[in-house]
């Protein structure tokens, strides 16, 4: 049941100029692409990495940042290769290869043990770092974000053949115009959609729009989770993701305590920017049950 919270949305681009300024930036080169990413909080403190989905960048947790700073927390934050300023998209983009980008960046920023927060493709890209790297991982944070190796109904399955496709032939022009909507209904959200979509050209779109696919279908699930799990969307999230989120939980609960939901009110696939008051209440609320600021990082 979703409780009743603050309904305040944000201007994305507002606060992601404040947190830039306060945040300690780095970059680091990798298989044909040089990625940023950005730090704040305490050096000794539990590390929350933060991975946004595709189209987006960093900026779309601009306010999480100091939510989970002045909890105490250490925040890291990156853009995806071919996102914002990770810079050109280099090798074959996919979720495997942007697992292994999250593998190095921790090894960059010298954190062993890390809580994974994954935004849509950013949470099937926390689950496959997870299938590979466990031992790294000390809660999985997945925000609107579909399962790794769904196995969709035949009509979704045509849907999701036929995507790519369609992108193709869509003119660009209309297609970034009217793409902001489809993540969110709130205009200042949309505006920091539009912002972020100008990294990519109309093949970028293209390209991640199918690894994202090829992740939803054609990567194994995983079948056993052993660190806590929160699992946390819009009350107007798209009724397929809804779903794929039910069928993975159901696959991971049992009768174990650690798998979380939490359903935002007001807010749809965007979650932590249509209602980011409710949301970091959520989150803030799973990590001191789980992840408290004095548990060990290593």
């Amino acid at each position: 049941m979703a409780r009743k919270r603050s309904r305040r949305s944000i201007g994305v681009g507002a606060a992601r100029s404040r947190e830039q300024k306060s945040n300690v930036a780095g970059t680091f080169a990798r298989a044909g692409s040089t990625l940023r990413y950005w730090t704040a909080g305490p050096e000794d403190a539990p590390v929350v990495v933060c991975t946004h989905g595709i189209t987006l960048d960093h900026g779309t947790f601009a306010e999480q940042v100091p939510a989970l700073r002045d909890a105490g927390y250490r925040v890291i934050t990156w853009d995806l290769r071919g996102h914002g300023a990770s810079q050109p998209m280099g090798e074959r983009f996919s979720v495997q290869a942007a697992a292994e980008d999250l593998g190095v960046l921790l090894d960059e920023v010298g954190v062993e043990r890390a809580v994974l927060v994954g935004e849509s493709f950013g949470g099937l890209v926390i689950q496959e770092f997870y299938r590979c790297q466990p031992q790294r991982v000390m809660a999985l944070v997945l925000v609107g974000s579909p399962a790794l190796g769904y196995r969709p109904r035949w009509h979704e399955r045509l849907y999701g053949r036929i995507q790519p496709f369609i992108l193709r032939l869509w003119p660009e022009g209309h297609l970034r115009r009217v793409a902001p909507s489809f993540m969110s209904k709130k205009p200042a959200v949309q505006r920091y959609v539009a912002r972020a979509i100008k990294a990519l050209s109309k093949a970028d779109m293209v390209t991640v729009t199918e690894a994202a696919l090829e992740g939803i279908e054609e990567y194994p699930p995983l079948d056993k989770v052993e660190v806590p799990v929160l699992a946390i969307h819009g009350e107007a999230e798209r009724a397929m993701v809804v779903r794929m989120i039910q069928q993975m939980l159901h696959g991971w609960a049992a009768d174990d305590a650690l798998v979380h939901r939490e359903v935002i009110p007001d807010a749809g696939h965007l979650p932590h920017n249509d209602n980011p008051t409710a949301f970091s209440e959520s989150l803030l609320q799973f990590l001191r049950q789980h992840v408290p600021t004095e548990a060990l990082v290593a």
